[in-house]
């Protein structure tokens, strides 16, 4: 839907608008300079979009219902059929609550403050900051969904080779690099060759940001024990659900006002990346880099 997206949005204002698909295209690229009728239809060819969209959730949420997951996955056999008091449950939070938990979670909800800052602000930031048409714009969201699938294909290999805390924090400060040539995107150029950067950065940052995704979901399941699981997984939620809150609110108020802050965004967040890997690496790097291999030793021992 990505990919289909930003040329649905062209196509329906081509159509909208009564001009070829390439014209609306090249609109597209300034949508500040449209008046009247022409930004009318703009807005509602996003409009159009926006419900099919929905449409589409909308099934998805139907056929998500019938999926049914196993307690065993993520609770002991001994557990079974208990049922918790409510003191019980609020003793097994306070038994999350112990440094390398914490200090998970500050690393999590530190990449998501960076993350959240400039992702869903990254078609803004190529469409109307750095006019890239916004056809091309959707070509360049789907490509880091690839990179996203190709990052997932490399994370065993990592691992591997690397460990598993240390795949996480290098793959989270390499991304740092590529973050500040973008926040500096406006002195790549322009056209073709700011389109082709610009995708190559995007590409690389996505697949690298993402390629320890795997490893981290498993590291952060093995460090509580399986019964405390699913509390440690709602504490992370509700930990970034927070984090969501402050970026939007610091990017609406502060950030945002000016059109240099969707660069800034880009800086914050690399500095966020670096300090939040090197703590990584400084906390657990020594004590649970093999973490992975361990515990698969171990189940294969049993």
């Amino acid at each position: 839907m990505m990919f289909i997206g930003g040329k649905a949005v062209v196509f329906i204002f081509s159509k909208l608008q009564g001009i070829s698909y390439q014209t609306a295209s090249n609109l597209s690229a300034d949508s500040n300079a449209m008046k009247g009728a022409m930004l009318s239809n703009y807005i509602n060819a996003y409009k159009w979009v926006i419900i099919i969209t929905a449409i589409i959730n909308f099934i998805a949420f139907v056929l998500v219902l019938f999926i049914k997951d196993k307690p065993i996955d993520y609770r002991s056999v001994e557990s079974k059929g208990d049922k918790k008091t409510m003191q019980e449950k609020m003793a097994t939070y306070k038994r999350l609550v112990n440094y390398k938990t914490v200090v998970w979670v500050l690393y999590l909800c530190a990449v998501q403050l960076g993350a959240g800052l400039f992702i869903q602000y990254v078609p803004i930031y190529l469409n109307n900051i750095l006019h890239i048409p916004r056809g091309i714009t959707s070509t360049i969201n789907t490509l880091q969904t690839v990179a996203i699938f190709v990052g997932y294909f490399f994370a065993p290999y990592l691992a591997k080779k690397l460990g598993s805390i240390m795949t996480i924090a290098i793959s989270t400060i390499i991304c740092a690099p590529l973050m500040l040539v973008m926040a500096n995107a406006k002195m790549l150029g322009t056209g073709a060759a700011l389109f082709a950067v610009v995708r190559t950065i995007l590409f690389f940052r996505s697949g690298l940001a993402n390629a320890s995704m795997p490893v981290q979901q498993e590291v952060q399941m093995i460090l509580v024990d399986k019964d405390m699981r699913p509390a440690f997984s709602a504490v992370i939620e509700i930990a970034l659900s927070v984090v969501g809150v402050i970026d939007g609110l610091f990017t609406e108020f502060y950030l945002l006002k000016t059109q240099q802050g969707y660069a800034n965004t880009y800086i914050i967040a690399a500095a966020l990346y670096i300090v939040s890997g090197i703590v990584l690496i400084l906390v657990f790097a020594k004590k649970y880099n093999r973490i992975l291999r361990d515990s698969h030793a171990s189940e294969e021992s049993k």
